[in-house]
């Protein structure tokens, strides 16, 4: 399990984060469905490098779920 601390900032608010997951991303979305005490779950992962890009460079989109069928891309 990986655990994360973090602190998130909306506007004027700010909120400090702790959680513990399969992985990083895992642990921050728990962390983040704790504070907002909504239940979500990733949805889906996709990463690949960016062409011409340093080979560090890469693009990641995941899917946020909240409730059965109500999912954010990003």
């Amino acid at each position: 399990p990986h655990r994360i601390r973090a602190t998130i900032e909306w506007g004027r608010e700010r909120a400090a984060l702790e959680g513990e997951g399969q992985g990083p991303i895992d642990a921050f979305v728990a962390a983040l469905s704790a504070a907002l005490a909504v239940p979500l779950r990733i949805g889906g992962y996709e990463e690949h490098a960016l062409p011409g890009a340093p080979p560090t460079w890469a693009a990641a989109y995941l899917e946020l779920c909240f409730g059965p069928d109500r999912c954010l891309f990003g």
